[in-house]
């Protein structure tokens, strides 16, 4: 047989039939091991877990600004639109001008 990359292990005829054994193999494995876990009592499924409270989504309300107020505000003090909008939200900076 020649590899045709690096990790092949089987022919490819063989593969399927291989991977299927190890899959069992494994499958069987872990078997036998919860059922030793579930004899030596470690193991217990509670059915009382209470699911965490969901954030509820918040409702969106429109802005207080135009686009135009808000990039006039952000150069007049010198900064990008992102920056002022942030410090506005922070209550850093002035609100822009009512037009």
């Amino acid at each position: 047989m020649v590899r045709k990359f690096w990790s092949q292990k089987y022919h490819p005829e063989c593969a399927a039939d291989a991977n299927k054994d190890l899959t069992k193999k494994y499958k069987a494995k872990r078997q036998k091991e919860l059922k030793e876990i579930k004899a030596s009592g470690e193991f217990k499924i509670t059915w009382d877990v209470q699911e965490p409270e969901r954030a509820r989504p918040q409702k969106h309300e429109p802005p207080k600004y135009t686009v135009r107020q808000m990039n006039d505000a952000a150069k007049r003090y010198g900064m990008s639109y992102g920056h002022y909008s942030t410090l506005l939200a922070q209550g850093k900076v002035k609100a822009p001008d009512e037009r």
